[in-house]
């Protein structure tokens, strides 16, 4: 019945479901699967809308049999797959799959009626070897469409689908034929896959099978209009590692055929990144003598390619293409914004063709428009060794191909690249270069073009920007512009390195450059030639403190891109570059050790009057205690068992813990391993526990927790683990019933994994996560301040506590280091103001309403005050020694307002109030200061 009597529609796929797509037997695994198929006359029933649990004793018994149940019946209401098991593959345990698993197209879905796949919590695993055999997947129209090396793990030819929160896998015995992670494709010349979310997909594939492909989507078959091509799809917080090619999406393409409409590669908040190719792995992305990238996008409308870090990108092959981000041949309005492309390399000796950060294509007779901002580019390299050549096959931004005036337009605004041919010595290498002889509309603003090559020799050279004609901007276009930018040539300026190149002719300065351009007048009139001091010229394109010359040196960027690569709003005057400096932090590295007894850290704690750090390594049995110089000095076991959700905390004053008095200085613990967090409070000498706060939040996994004394507070921190309801969330708790009283979530600007929480001095809370490259700061009510800037190779936090009276910071990493941060911004501390009420009798004319005593007695002739006070601030022990003391006026409504100097901010003391008509009357009990305080006599 694999084609079976009737032709399209009537046939049914024994293992996908399908009246549609067929795997036709791919699998060398499923070809004769071990199980027996029953097939019904009729019409099927439509599956009810609902939500259905998919897993070994569940409603499906596995993933297989629940997509081929939908694709056979259609649906009928929102259906959710609730993805219940940990691991899905072909074994017995794992539920006896058959791959691969080919969703849709479902008769049914729509707006109202999605269809949803996923799993909370923990992401599940589906993992597929792959097959040898040489079968072929169908399309709608029982055609061939997909060849043998074209096999997904996952297959999407439905609509209106929400793929989220899972792993696809390749495993078993390499080699692992298995080709596609997630595979997106067009059923038919009226069936595109449309309105999908695919969404927390992490890829794992092997880049020794040449084919492999994290992500793609395809196109099978011309398109019947838009209806057919593959639109309206959402790529979203995904992870591509172990590749060939990171993510390939095709368009139709030719005459008569709808390119895919509105494809997105996004992020669901502003701070997080997708992110293609591993950090800690060389090649990992590619690593062959195959056409390799990080992103390629071909034949697309109003594409999307946003806030994605790429990188160890590499070809081993000297003429196959290399790039970060490749968009070819677009339509509509494009954007490519907010991506870091670093490591890109050509690993051969020899250089036939180009290694870029971002190459774009232009083509055809259509308006058009490509918006390029805000991306990081850095370390396009080559290990070319060949004699030198005036080739530039290092390129950071290539613009090329063909267009007509007025019809299409390129604007490249505040990116930063940086180029340092050191690697390949003989090779030459541009920052920014426009390579074809095209009539495109070129606007370059407020661009940092950094060229670090040293000396080269003979023809080879290397430019900050490059154009095809000797006196303009791209070619015929008179409405082409660049200016606001920093050409900064480091090394060898007017011998082998220039600034400009038009066509064949160099232009050394700025000066030269801005001269030689006379048909686009007024080229870079405004723009400089200055060291842009990157945090790292590699690895950091950040501005520093050092970085005066970009900083509030460019132009009014357009409405697109008022933010910067860190979501902080650009400010005038507009910098130069991806990111605004006025927003750049200074912190810096003061000291480093890694402890002697953990591998992976989950938390620390400082105490400030002793020096000491205590430090929990994940699942360790005990917390260690430190000098500041990284030796070991003791330690005391960890209360609620091993974990890896745990955080260190030292009482910063004397506070209240469930009913025990804790100290100032004694060691508290926060374990939210399992279930709502628990705090312990230590002895620090004995080890044992003195009392514990059974909290009322969290679902496994807070990772962090901090008192905050001016709120008398704790703030718990739950990580991403959970879902939508409680991932990302803060929490205060109260510190004696541990009942929560207010929360807010970091989802949308920060993502929590393995992080902590810290409170500042100015009451501010800082978060860290080990998915982060900053440190958050909000306001204990949930409002976000800013991200700030880590020095580059500090990352991967996993714990954080201040010293804020001398504005440091102390951070605990997931690879077992601690850092001792300066010039951290814990907050300037605040004064105090402090406003008491008093009504003071024989001088009240009405109710809340005193007499203005001083204006009748003709001391003042303000009628709105009643008569001087003074305050004083006692000490809350015996025998309550008099701090300080202030003097102000009561108002006729009872207030008198005092400003206390910064030193008594956080201080807990009596108040008394005393006057000449007054018996001297104390606060009930020692009030706190905060930056803002109020007392009212008059209810007591």
């Amino acid at each position: 019945m694999e084609y079976g009597a009737g032709g399209k529609g009537n046939y049914i796929d024994a293992v996908t479901g399908s009246k549609g797509t067929s795997n036709r037997m791919l699998s060398a695994v499923t070809s004769w699967p071990a199980v027996n198929y029953r097939f019904t006359p009729g019409a099927p029933t439509p599956v009810a809308g609902g939500t259905y649990n998919v897993g070994v004793g569940q409603t499906y018994s596995n993933l297989s049999l629940a997509v081929a149940d939908l694709n056979h019946r259609g649906i009928f209401g929102p259906v959710t797959l609730n993805l219940t098991d940990a691991n899905y593959d072909t074994t017995a345990a794992n539920g006896s799959n058959r791959f691969p698993i080919l969703l849709g197209p479902v008769a049914g879905s729509s707006s109202a009626n999605r269809i949803t796949v996923s799993k909370a919590g923990t992401p599940a695993t589906i993992s597929y070897r792959g097959s040898t055999a040489n079968g072929l997947i169908s399309n709608n129209s029982g055609v061939a469409v997909l060849g043998s090396t074209e096999e997904p793990i996952l297959g999407v030819s439905s609509s209106f689908t929400t793929v989220s929160n899972i792993n696809l896998v390749s495993h078993g015995t390499a080699p692992h034929p298995v080709d596609i992670g997630l595979l997106v494709f067009q059923a038919d010349a009226a069936l595109g896959a449309q309105n999908n979310l695919l969404d927390k997909i992490f890829v794992n594939l092997d880049r020794a099978n040449t084919n492999t492909i994290g992500i793609a989507s395809k196109w099978t078959t011309g398109t019947s209009g838009l209806i057919g091509a593959n639109s309206h799809n959402t790529y979203r917080d995904f992870t591509i590692r172990d590749c060939n090619r990171g993510m390939d999406f095709e368009g139709a393409g030719g005459a008569g055929n709808s390119p895919d409409l509105n494809t997105k590669i996004i992020t669901s908040a502003c701070n997080v990144f997708n992110s293609i190719g591993d950090p800690a792995v060389p090649n990992d992305i590619g690593g062959t003598n195959s056409l390799t990238y990080g992103i390629r996008m071909h034949n697309q409308e109003n594409p999307v390619i946003r806030n994605c870090i790429i990188r160890n990108v590499t070809t081993l092959n000297p003429s196959n293409q290399v790039d970060g981000i490749y968009m070819l041949t677009f339509n509509g309005v494009g954007e490519i914004s907010n991506n870091v492309c670093r490591t890109i390399t050509r690993n051969h000796a020899a250089a036939n063709s180009h290694t870029c950060g971002i190459r774009i294509t232009t083509s055809g007779n259509t308006v058009k428009n490509m918006r390029v901002f805000n991306n990081s580019i850095s370390e396009i390299l080559s290990s070319y060794t060949g004699v030198a050549t005036a080739n530039r096959h290092i390129k950071g931004i290539l613009i090329e191909g063909s267009g007509n005036i007025g019809k299409q337009s390129v604007f490249v605004w505040n990116n930063s690249v940086s180029i340092n041919g050191s690697g390949s010595p003989n090779l030459s290498n541009t920052c920014f270069e426009i390579s074809s002889p095209t009539s495109v509309n070129h606007v370059i603003k407020n661009n940092v073009f950094a060229n670090f090559t040293p000396t080269q020799s003979g023809v080879a050279s290397h430019y900050c920007f490059v154009t095809p004609v000797v006196d303009r901007i791209g070619y015929a276009n008179p409405n082409s512009s660049s200016d606001y930018n920093d050409f900064y040539i480091a090394n060898d300026q007017g011998t082998s390195g220039h600034v400009g190149l038009g066509s064949t002719t160099n232009y050394s300065t700025l000066a030269a450059w801005q001269a030689g351009i006379t048909f686009n007048p007024g080229t870079d009139a405004n723009s400089i030639s200055s060291n842009p001091f990157f945090a790292n010229n590699n690895s950091d394109l950040h501005g520093t403190a050092f970085s005066s010359s970009i900083n509030g040196t460019g132009t009014t960027p357009p409405g697109y891109t008022t933010l910067d690569y860190d979501c902080e709003l650009r400010n005038p005057p507009f910098d130069i570059g991806f990111d605004d400096i006025s927003n750049v932090d200074t912190i810096n590295i003061v000291s480093s050790f890694n402890p002697s007894a953990t591998g992976s850290l989950c938390g620390l704690g400082y105490d400030p009057d002793s020096s000491y750090l205590w430090i929990y390594g994940c699942s360790s049995a005990t917390i260690q205690r430190y000098s500041t110089s990284g030796v070991l000095l003791g330690s005391v076991p960890v209360a609620g068992g091993a974990a890896n959700d745990v955080d260190v905390e030292v009482a910063p004053v004397n506070l209240t813990l469930n009913t025990g008095s804790i100290s100032k200085g004694q060691l508290l613990l926060v374990n939210g391993e399992s279930g709502v967090a628990d705090i312990f409070a230590y002895s620090k000498t004995t080890g044992l526990v003195t009392d514990t706060l059974i909290t009322s939040f969290g679902n496994s996994h807070v990772v962090g927790g901090a008192y905050h004394e001016l709120r008398n507070t704790f703030f718990l921190i739950q990580d991403n683990v959970p879902g939508a309801a409680l991932e990302n969330m803060v929490a205060e708790i109260h510190p004696v019933t541990g009942a929560t009283l207010n929360t807010f979530q970091t989802t949308g600007v920060f993502n929590v994994s393995f992080g902590d929480i810290e409170v500042g001095a100015n009451g501010n809370l800082f978060i860290v996560s080990s998915a982060q490259s900053g440190i958050a700061e909000y306001t204990p009510t949930g409002t976000f301040v800013k991200i700030h800037n880590l020095p580059a190779i500090v990352h991967d936090l996993s714990g954080i506590a201040l010293d804020c009276n001398t504005n440091q910071a102390w951070v605990c990493t997931n690879g077992g280091v601690v850092y001792q941060l300066g010039q951290f911004p814990c907050g300037s501390i605040p004064t105090v103001r402090l406003d008491i009420r008093v009504l003071i009798e024989g001088f009240v004319a009405d109710v809340n309403e005193l007499i203005p005593i001083l204006a009748n007695n003709g001391i003042s002739s303000n009628f709105s005050e009643c008569d001087s006070v003074t305050v004083e601030l006692r000490d809350p022990t015996t025998p309550y020694d008099l701090v300080a003391s202030f003097q102000s006026v009561v108002r006729t409504d009872g207030l008198a307002s005092f400003t206390l100097p910064q030193t008594y901010f956080g201080g807990t003391y009596y108040i008394s109030v005393k006057g000449r008509n007054i018996i001297e009357t104390w606060s009930k009990n020692p009030i706190t200061m905060t930056e803002f305080t109020n007392y009212n006599f008059s209810n007591y």
